[in-house]
């Protein structure tokens, strides 16, 4: 969790920011280029977003996948399409209601 949550703030500081707003005006192709740089992909060793998403979604974990169960068959599942950049960056991680799904513990 705790990469999940430095994204979030490593991403949150650079879209407040003057940079940010320079280059969505003199140079957007860029900004695409610094979240790829900022972003951290959580996906091959973050274990305690694993743990926590399992228990959130009550969902089988193994290691850094989460598996469910479709016709006797299990699928491995990954978190990119909750913690992946493009999920945070539409999301909006500055709003309050994205920031009160956190938890606090961690």
């Amino acid at each position: 969790m705790q990469v999940y949550l430095k994204n979030i703030e490593r991403l949150k500081n650079f879209y407040q920011s003057d940079y940010y707003r320079w280059l969505e005006t003199n140079d957007p192709k860029m900004v695409k280029n610094v979240e790829d740089a900022l972003y951290e992909d959580p996906d091959n060793f973050d274990d305690e977003l694993y743990k926590d998403l399992a228990l959130k979604y009550n969902l089988e974990r193994k290691k850094c996948n989460l598996l469910v169960s479709v016709n006797n068959q299990k699928i491995k599942m990954s978190a990119d399409i909750v913690c992946g950049v493009k999920s945070l960056k539409a999301l909006g991680s500055s709003t309050p209601e994205f920031l009160s799904n956190l938890p606090r513990s961690h």
